[in-house]
């Protein structure tokens, strides 16, 4: 291929987030009762190794819809989620 028949050298963006998944996201944790900094903290208690400043501004990120709500994070809140609910089921089992 002669090089003026090759193709223009592609540059890769980083996915970005979309406001739906920041609301998403936003929603989530504040069910869990949750901030940003609590979260980087459960993350790194969980084997996230990234320094807590760094995730921080990751999760700032998903927040404002700037970077994709990835589908480690996720299922993370997920699990989280899913925890609290039954906790809570329980205890209103008990109370009744």
């Amino acid at each position: 291929m002669a090089e003026d028949t090759m193709p223009a050298a592609t540059s890769r963006k980083a996915p970005t987030g979309t406001p739906e998944s920041a609301v998403l996201f936003t929603l989530q944790l504040t069910e869990l009762g949750m901030s940003i900094a609590d979260l980087a903290r459960t993350m790194q208690r969980h084997g996230d190794d990234r320094p807590r400043e760094n995730i921080e501004t990751t999760l700032r990120r998903v927040a404002k819809g700037e970077a994709r709500f990835s589908g480690e994070l996720k299922a993370l809140l997920g699990m989280m989620l899913r925890s609290q609910r039954r906790r809570m089921a329980k205890a209103a089992e008990k109370a009744a």
